[in-house]
């Protein structure tokens, strides 16, 4: 017998504006069970150019993949008459999106880490469900009230095909598409292609990450894009901050590989390589609107570190300072340089860091 009942929600304001391609999410009172939530709401008119027949194709990949700490979980799913949409509620996440925690400064290396490994761990999940998330980038690994990454945004996931290990591609967000997609269907690895390039952006910073990418004005934008992305050039594997830790850069390099078989077989082995990034000074970058760099560095039972790329005129210089009870100049011989471009300051820098790994 099947029953048609009334669930009820009230909008209270739009939030992820220009995060989402055909739906919209808002923050919303639940009069039933009490709280906010966030909704997510989709046009049927949309889903239905895609050629989708199950309007609630990602409500049931979120409920198959729950999970208490990694998988965002599903409250419910519904059509609304009223404005003609398929609405997915979920709680609603306070602490905001790695988005939100990259847009200025990269995430310290050990947060790094950290989020990497509950997101592969949701990701594994997700896999072990039977399906390929697809969509897997920063605005869509949000945090709990524990702080705890969670795997979020399951529209553009496809059913794993058991016996080819492949999934049908959907259209997929342009700076994470890898290279195989081009040419082939999609596996597991395609995945963790897409998981990598989320950790490059936390490592390296958003700002670092976006200065690579080709001008999407351009009208040859398409064609310049699949060539950096088929040639291994986005994100640049041989390019990042000079602060990342050489075994770090290793496993991401392996990750991002062009050819899939090269990569990680799953998202299990993957974290399991990320466990292993031995961290002594735990660094974070800081960019100034002018293009200054700060790099604060922790590390147990010895004075912090502050690090600094200043602009000298045209050319740029490093310094080094100690940070205790005061601050002191530290290393001027070797860690502070002058009159540099910033190609040279980078490899500097990289130098003077890897030789406190």
């Amino acid at each position: 017998m099947e029953i048609v009942t009334e669930v009820r929600y009230k909008r209270v304001k739009q939030i992820g504006v220009g995060q989402g391609k055909n739906s919209e999410v808002y923050l919303s009172d639940d009069p039933q069970l009490g709280g906010q939530i966030a909704v997510k709401e989709i046009p049927i008119a949309e889903l239905s150019k895609q050629g989708i027949k199950d309007f609630f194709g990602e409500a049931k990949v979120m409920f198959a993949a729950q999970h208490p700490e990694n998988v965002v979980p599903i409250r419910f799913a519904g059509e609304s008459k009223v404005n003609n949409t398929v609405c997915i509620a979920m709680p609603f996440f306070s602490r905001g999106s790695l988005q939100d925690r990259i847009k200025s400064n990269s995430l310290g290396i050990l947060d790094s880490v950290k989020v990497g490994l509950q997101m592969l761990n949701g990701l594994q999940i997700i896999h072990n469900a039977g399906y390929l998330h697809f969509d897997l980038k920063p605005s869509n690994v949000l945090f709990s009230d524990r702080d705890q990454a969670m795997v979020s945004d399951f529209g553009q996931s496809r059913m794993l095909d058991t016996t080819t290990g492949t999934a049908d591609t959907p259209p997929v967000y342009c700076w994470a598409i890898t290279p195989e997609l081009y040419a082939s269907k999609a596996t597991v690895r395609s995945d963790i292609f897409q998981a990598a390039s989320t950790l490059y952006r936390a490592v390296n910073g958003d700002h670092f990450a976006k200065a690579q990418r080709p001008d999407d004005t351009d009208p040859f934008f398409s064609r310049v894009l699949k060539d950096l992305i088929t040639t291994g050039k986005l994100p640049n594997r041989d390019l990042f901050m000079p602060h990342v830790p050489r075994g770090l850069r290793t496993i991401l390099r392996k990750a991002l590989s062009v050819s899939p078989t090269d990569r990680h077989r799953t998202a299990a082995s993957l974290a399991t390589e990320l466990e292993r990034v031995t961290v002594k000074y735990d660094w974070q970058a800081v960019f100034a609107p002018t293009g200054e760099i700060t790099w604060n560095g922790t590390r147990s039972g010895a004075a912090d570190l502050r690090v600094r790329l200043l602009i000298d005129g045209k050319r740029w210089r490093s310094e080094v300072h100690s940070l205790g009870s005061k601050t002191q100049a530290r290393d001027r011989t070797s860690a502070w340089k002058n009159d540099l471009t910033k190609t040279q300051a980078f490899n500097h820098l990289a130098g003077y860091f890897a030789s406190l790994e």
